[in-house]
């Protein structure tokens, strides 16, 4: 801090800054990037330095959630000047804007971008079924289950 106005100096916010992402801060957060192409949600995340099995991908109701955590390698005797690289837990959820084909969702990892596209469903593909209604007792109402 500069004894001048209490202004942190630009040391101590490397510092405080560093210090933060190297305690797993959660706020760890890589960039993200959302984009439609083709009928196709994609969701492109920088998250270098990881590999396949780090990552936990859900698909639920209507969002992606990917969650990882990398890791940092320790470097005896570096002294560093600045810290920009995020390390510790993470998770990127992602609202989904349309309905998708669950047994066409892919994921990739190259080159440092981890790629999960999400194909929409399209309307023929959409099943309706009909429940049937169960009496008190845990039977199934044999009226009900026979309608059309």
């Amino acid at each position: 801090m500069s004894a001048r106005r209490g202004i942190p100096s630009a040391a101590s916010a490397m510092r405080v800054r560093g210090a933060a992402i190297w305690r797993n801060d959660p706020r760890f957060r890589p960039p993200t990037d959302v984009f439609e192409r083709e009928d196709v949600l994609c969701v492109r995340v920088e998250v270098a330095g990881m590999k396949r099995e780090d990552f936990h991908i859900v698909l639920e109701a209507e969002q992606l959630t990917i969650q990882g955590r990398r890791e940092r390698k320790e470097e005896h005797g570096t002294a560093y000047h600045q810290v920009e690289v995020g390390y510790g837990d993470f998770e990127v959820a992602v609202h989904l804007p349309f309905e998708v084909r669950l047994d066409a969702v892919r994921a990739a990892y190259e080159e440092g971008m981890l790629l999960v596209e999400l194909p929409r469903r399209r309307e023929e593909e959409r099943r309706v079924i009909q429940v049937p209604v169960q009496s008190g007792a845990g039977e199934t109402d044999a009226t009900e289950s026979r309608s059309a």
